[in-house]
């Protein structure tokens, strides 16, 4: 490959994306990089991608770039985010390649390290470590809860880690919001599914359905409805194909609170400390 930078892509939140063009063959690569000691990141990205192609997904290209904390990704032309669009058809298209995700099972949970090794870790292990670091983080960003929302909190999600886990072990991207999927129209309107979070590799599918409903705070009774957001969350799930807010409610709420603790204070959704007091206050 005989690279030439193009320009640097905005959006990137935890890592550099650039776009560079191939002379030799005229084609358009995103240089992702992220922290060198963040490589776990780029090893997990990695796995994902391959795991997505190696089950009839569709997948991104990639290939490998100088360095272990960065990688080529394939760029995709008139492609646009899924949480851009609103447009009913790119989320069901959305909700049928989660599906498709969680259709990919393991015997075990486990993480990829930093040395590309598949680390086991026990699925209340890491909800209670996941606990954990979001009422540090509540603390950090001096969120306003009382001594007795925190214990509410704590009590839901302790509970959550202590339930025992029968379900099926799903590969999870972790990181599933509407903007970390890309919607292209042609010359076939799919879905690409990317930037897998790092935090675990497989588990329990809630845990990443639970972001999906976080971008929409209606549900929850906050008067932040869209015109469209009903329809738009009913395409996903229609696609998805189960309709876990209304089957399995109470625990898809423990593990919304679980993932809203984990992203307060995001300049993306202002609105998490009004979402989890109306969880908690149930």
């Amino acid at each position: 490959m005989k690279l030439e930078f193009v320009e640097e892509i905005k959006g990137g939140y935890c890592s550099k994306v650039e776009l560079y063009l191939d002379l030799e063959t005229n084609i358009k690569w995103v240089l992702k990089t992220v922290a060198e000691d963040s490589i776990e990141e780029i090893n997990n990205e990695k796995f994902f991608l391959q795991e997505l192609k190696s089950h009839d997904l569709n997948p991104i290209e990639f290939n490998d770039y100088h360095a272990p904390n960065q990688m080529l990704l394939e760029y995709l032309e008139n492609s646009t985010t899924v949480g851009t669009t609103n447009n009913a058809e790119a989320y069901r298209l959305f909700g049928e390649q989660v599906a498709k995700m969680h259709k990919i099972s393991y015997q075990s949970v486990f993480k990829i390290d930093s040395s590309n090794q598949q680390v086991p870790i026990q699925w209340k292990d890491f909800i209670a470590e996941e606990l954990e670091y979001g009422l540090k983080r509540i603390e950090q960003k001096k969120i306003n809860f009382t001594k007795t929302e925190l214990s509410k909190i704590s009590e839901r999600i302790t509970q959550l880690a202590n339930t025992p886990y029968s379900g099926i072990i799903t590969l999870l991207h972790c990181d599933l919001h509407t903007n970390n999927a890309l919607f292209v129209e042609l010359p076939t309107k799919k879905v690409y599914l990317f930037d897998k979070g790092s935090s675990i590799v497989s588990g329990h599918a809630y845990y990443d359905l639970a972001i999906i409903l976080i971008e929409f705070p209606h549900i929850f009774g906050l008067d932040k409805q869209s015109a469209n957001d009903s329809e738009l969350l009913e395409a996903f799930i229609q696609r998805y194909g189960f309709n876990f807010w209304k089957n399995d409610n109470q625990l898809i709420k423990n593990y919304v609170l679980l993932r809203a603790i984990g992203r307060i204070g995001s300049p993306f959704n202002p609105y998490l400390e009004d979402l989890i007091k109306s969880i908690i206050s149930e």
